[in-house]
């Protein structure tokens, strides 16, 4: 754990160690590296403990970001014309409890109904992987939090498709998730808060009409899932906690909040679309939620999208997206928005409003954006993997005269923790305060404060 500011004023006396401030820590973010290129498109992308993976058609991983090795994942079985063996596309990656962790599908080979099958594979280097069949799983997606990793999804059925989810305590062994009967595919799941909350709902639910489910679980374990809210109608895609509450984004343009995750409110972010906006991404930071929402065209209309904020998720502002470039993906960390999308968009903000072009340097698509270990990583089309520079927590100190409280400001993100020795033990400022600035308490209370790296890494904007 890197502690980048010690204070206390206790005693009116200011202690510092650390960083100094050197900008907004927007500047690691100027320059991206290629670090790799060539190969099938990439979905996803995790980096934890100086290693790197990138996944799609095959799986990609480094220990030093320039040699990488490619492995493809096979599934191998038995069909009615005898034992097979067919590569894994996979979708998604994690390192989780010592190991990588990916999922993906596959096409069982000569079956006559083209059965597809989901996949799990676990390795604890990239090189040798666990195979096991995900029983059901048409897609899923992974997400974890310490010492849990969900995996959630869809079945898709000859009527209906349905929700899956299974859960992992090690990365190897999965348990299938008893979901609530009439359960519809789940599409994002959200560990902040007081409780866990996955949302869902059917695909297209304007074409369903009255058939059509939205959905919001809750868990206090991620073992057991209940509803909040099974209701009909366009389908809930993503979720975030950020300003002591949870917000999500409905297919339609519609937006709910939610102090505990069981009592929600809603309102109409737009409905000036002649189809439904399908809500991509959904980031929390700087005190802002960020919503990407793409508008699908039909009949001759073009895709296009557009780009909300908001502090509270009651009142939205929208945002005049900065290029025509579709966006695939954006993410929050350190203090600072990123997104990225078709021919090689690359954007920076510091609050969702307020939008620099950045030079990726490639043209291909980029479709997924992820904060880990203090930097942006980025994968596209033809193997991409772009990097940003590590960015350090940066903060100053101000006081405007003897008698009056010490105000810290600080960048790069960073969690403000306090204790009343300077042995600890150290917990979170609760509130957490909003836009990297917090007054510390005047002289006479007794206290220490320091701001430290960030323990759980975001970036799934859905994640």
């Amino acid at each position: 754990m890197k502690t980048a500011l010690l204070v206390s004023n206790a005693l009116g006396v200011l202690l510092a160690a650390g960083n100094p401030m050197r900008g907004d820590g927007s500047d690691a973010l100027e320059t991206w590296r290629l670090l790799h290129r060539g190969g099938p498109a990439l979905r996803d992308v995790d980096s934890r403990d100086g290693l790197q993976a990138a996944v799609g058609g095959a799986v990609l991983t480094s220990a030093d970001e320039v040699t990488w090795t490619s492995v493809t994942v096979a599934k191998t079985g038995f069909w009615e014309a005898g034992p097979y063996s067919v590569a894994v596309n996979c979708t998604e990656v994690e390192r989780f409890g010592g190991r990588w962790v990916v999922f993906g599908t596959c096409t069982v080979p000569a079956s006559p109904w083209g059965i597809h099958e989901g996949v799990f594979a676990s390795s604890p280097d990239g090189r040798e992987w666990n195979v096991t069949t995900a029983y059901g799983a048409d897609w899923l997606r992974l997400a974890g939090t310490t010492g849990l990793l969900l995996a959630y999804g869809e079945v898709r059925g000859a009527w209906q498709d349905s929700g899956i989810a299974s859960r992992t305590t090690d990365g190897t062994t999965w348990q299938t998730i008893a979901l609530p009967a009439n359960c519809a595919p789940l599409r994002d799941v959200c560990f902040g808060g007081p409780v866990m909350v996955m949302v869902g709902g059917d695909h297209l639910g304007s074409i369903l009409g009255p058939n059509a489910r939205a959905q919001v679980l809750t868990s206090s374990s991620g073992v057991e899932w209940t509803f909040a809210i099974q209701a009909n109608g366009l389908a809930f895609h993503r979720v975030a906690w950020g300003n002591s509450r949870y917000v999500l984004a409905r297919e339609g343009g519609t937006v709910g909040v939610s102090a505990d995750g069981l009592a929600w409110s809603f309102r109409a972010v737009f409905s000036d679309t002649p189809y439904p906006g399908q809500p991509l991404a959904l980031a929390f930071g700087n005190g802002q939620f960020v919503l990407l929402v793409r508008i699908l065209g039909f009949s001759g209309a073009p895709t296009t999208q557009r780009l909300f904020r908001s502090a509270d998720g009651v009142e939205w502002t929208e945002i005049t997206p900065p290029t025509l470039a579709l966006w695939e993906d954006l993410a929050y960390g350190a203090g600072c928005f990123v997104a990225a999308g078709e021919r090689g968009a690359l954007f920076t903000s510091p609050d969702g409003s307020r939008w620099t072009p950045r030079e990726s340097g490639v043209t291909n698509r980029l479709n997924a954006v992820r904060y880990r270990d203090r930097r942006f990583l980025i994968v596209g089309d033809e193997g991409v993997v772009l990097s940003s520079a590590t960015i350090p927590l940066a903060l100053k100190i101000a006081r405007a005269g003897p008698d009056d409280p010490v105000t810290l400001t600080w960048s790069g993100g960073g969690i403000l923790e306090q204790a009343t020795a300077i042995t600890g033990p150290w917990t979170p400022v609760d509130p957490p305060p909003d836009l990297s600035t917090f007054a510390v308490p005047a002289a006479g209370a007794a206290g220490f404060f320091r701001l430290v790296d960030e323990s759980v890494p975001g970036g799934r904007a859905h994640h």
